[in-house]
């Protein structure tokens, strides 16, 4: 069960909107809901910064744990399990006669596990971040965090069709700048989508890590008989990401190698294309002037 079912989607508290935002469930919102978190957010940026924190803890502890080289060394896990386990025996002689009746004791063994697995994966963070690493401040480690959700975001939105039409509030690419600039604060740039046999399928807002506000675009470019799906993702730059003028990046992200994502600035805000299909990206970079040399990141 999703564990915001308990909330009263009427009545939600700036804590529980918070919270849905954290866990990047926005689409549960209507449009009320959104503004009433929009207009929080504006009031008080320090609660984007809690959310950006927990969206980071949630994407780094990910990484640690699916890197097949992130290992402690040989034994670590068992000694600390040891070590906790011997702990909490010393404990247990202190404690009188009532406290040993086997309620007490399954609870603490469930402590005890949770606890050793707190531990290992801490340590096990240490070893493989290395001294003086940052699992959440780095630059890098934000870069992965944006390349992860809009891969992750795109895939959602072209398999999930439900998701997909909570998400997206319209469907005329013409009425796209006068519905969104004053939620990006810029004016969203995409003329050239029309001439390039694009066709949009759908557009929200969306929540791209990082401070500023941003929007989705899911399209479709039509090549002959075959048609591309195709995301652009647009964000207020805010200088998070550290992008050249007059250069497109190709945004390396190995967990997903054939989607290709291309990100540029320009004119105060930066933008996210990406597909899995080249030449589609080919095509709708020109068409939205990316700038044709290009970059990793």
């Amino acid at each position: 069960m999703n564990q915001h079912d308990e909330y009263d989607l009427n009545e939600l508290s700036i804590a529980a909107l918070l919270r849905i935002a954290a866990d990047d469930e926005l689409d549960l919102l209507d449009e009320a809901q959104r503004a009433k978190l929009n207009a929080h957010l504006g009031e008080h940026p320090e609660d984007q910064r809690r959310i950006e924190f927990d969206r980071q803890l949630r994407s780094s502890c990910a990484r640690v744990l699916s890197n097949d080289a992130a290992h402690a060394p040989a034994g670590l896990a068992e000694r600390i399990q040891q070590s906790l386990g011997a702990e909490a025996a010393e404990k247990a002689d202190a404690k009188t006669l009532g406290s040993r009746e086997r309620s007490f004791w399954s609870g603490t063994a469930r402590f005890i596990a949770l606890a050793a697995a707190l531990v290992i994966v801490a340590t096990t963070a240490i070893y493989t971040l290395g001294p003086g690493s940052s699992m959440f401040a780095s630059d890098q480690g934000y870069t992965v965090q944006v390349a992860s959700f809009v891969t992750h975001e795109h895939q959602r939105c072209c398999t999930n069709e439900a998701y997909a039409a909570r998400k997206f509030t319209m469907n005329q690419l013409n009425e796209v700048p006068g519905k969104f600039t004053d939620h990006l604060g810029v004016l969203p740039q995409i003329d050239g989508l029309t001439q390039a046999n694009a066709t949009l399928v759908g557009a929200g807002e969306c929540q791209v890590p990082g401070k500023g506000s941003s929007i989705h675009l899911r399209l479709a470019q039509q090549q002959g008989d075959e048609v591309a799906d195709v995301s652009l993702f647009i964000q207020r730059d805010t200088g998070q990401l550290e992008l050249e003028a007059g250069k497109t990046y190709r945004l390396n992200y190995p967990q997903e190698p054939d989607i290709a994502i291309f990100v540029w600035k320009y004119d105060g805000a930066v933008y996210y294309l990406l597909s899995d299909q080249l030449k589609a990206c080919a095509i709708l970079r020109k068409a939205l002037g990316a700038p044709e040399a290009l970059g990793s990141l």
